[in-house]
């Protein structure tokens, strides 16, 4: 009676192996988390935009979301040199509120739209030089920003650089 409990336990315990996720199933959902993540993010929004930016300088196809953002932006700048009235009150809070909405639609752009679409920083700062690689492409440079990120979290070593999420989104 021992022995076939045993084997009872025993063929029950291999028939449950099957049930775990391979390592190619969790390796996906893994990569497909971070995915999310870096899409959702809101402390690499920015970081984001500035790089489509970068890389769509002059191309019709550039998303007009990721523009309006930064010209939200730079209204905010002149907001501290205005005298403290309730019309200027109101006018920052009204900047401030289209700022917001400027962030919230740039977030859902870079969420379907990507800086892989345009050309890459490389041929954007050196115009007519070929790249230093044969096979240079995108993801060579997701790989030198990240390693840059990677380098300038370290020396900062306090933290105070979020250069983590980005190197993990390059």
């Amino acid at each position: 009676m021992l022995h076939r409990l045993a084997a009872l336990l025993l063929v029950g315990a291999t028939a449950c192996g099957g049930c775990r996720a391979t390592d190619a199933e969790r390796a996906a959902k893994e990569r497909a988390d971070i995915e999310e993540r870096m899409r959702d993010s809101v402390a690499i929004l920015p970081y984001r935009a500035f790089k489509l930016t970068l890389r769509a300088d002059g191309d019709p196809r550039a998303p007009e979301e990721v523009a309006l953002l930064w010209k939200a932006l730079a209204e905010t700048r002149e907001l501290p040199d205005k005298p403290i009235t309730d019309e200027a009150t109101r006018d920052a809070a009204r900047t401030y509120l289209n700022l917001g909405v400027a962030f919230y639609k740039a977030r859902k752009t870079l969420q379907t739209r990507d800086e892989d679409e345009f050309p890459l920083l490389w041929s954007k700062w050196m115009p007519g030089t070929p790249v230093p690689l044969a096979a240079y492409d995108a993801g060579h440079e997701h790989a030198l920003l990240a390693s840059v990120w990677l380098l300038l979290d370290r020396a900062a070593k306090a933290g105070h650089i979020p250069s983590t999420e980005l190197a993990l989104y390059e």
